[in-house]
């Protein structure tokens, strides 16, 4: 079975792990002990998917003493297959987590090409915190430099879910 390739790098209390390929029961990922960190970062832009064995794994090494509590962690460029476990998985992210980064899906009509467009926290969403309504600032449609048209290729009320109750604003 294809698993996932992870590489760290640790600069003194601060650990950026890098995910490349299917995440499933046999991901080195599970194995890392995160407590000597106090902040970690998971980047997940070459991440193919998530199996339903490795989604379970992610929860019980959240659970267990690998990820304490107070290991901040940071989930960056986020592919939409994760989005969609984030989505389904009630607890998939926990207290301790925070998405900083996703990616949606835009299609080319005329081609049927699919783009990546990278969404950050802060700047295209942010989600709700303390009963504060979070937001999403997104374009249904995007005109490229190239003169290609970008079509939104999900259901944002559902693609956003994740991030609580939110409002959709026009950028």
């Amino acid at each position: 079975m294809e698993t996932s390739e992870i590489t760290l790098d640790a600069q003194g209390d601060v650990l950026f792990i890098k995910i490349k390929g299917f995440i499933s029961e046999t991901s080195e990922l599970f194995s890392q002990d995160l407590s000597p960190y106090k902040e970690v970062t998971l980047d997940f832009e070459h991440t193919t998917f998530i199996n339903s064995l490795g989604i379970r794994l992610w929860m019980e090494w959240f659970k267990g003493d690998k990820v304490p509590q107070n290991v901040k962690v940071k989930l960056i460029h986020c592919v939409p297959s994760l989005v969609s476990q984030f989505n389904m998985v009630r607890g998939f992210i926990n207290n301790s987590c925070s998405v900083e980064s996703i990616y949606a899906n835009y299609y080319i009509e005329d081609s049927a090409q699919e783009r990546k467009i990278l969404l950050v926290r802060g700047k295209d969403f942010e989600p709700e915190s303390n009963n504060q309504e979070g937001w999403v600032k997104i374009r249904e449609e995007i005109n490229t430099a190239e003169g290609d048209e970008l079509v939104l290729d999900t259901i944002k009320e559902k693609y956003f879910s994740f991030l609580g109750k939110i409002k959709f604003i026009d950028s």
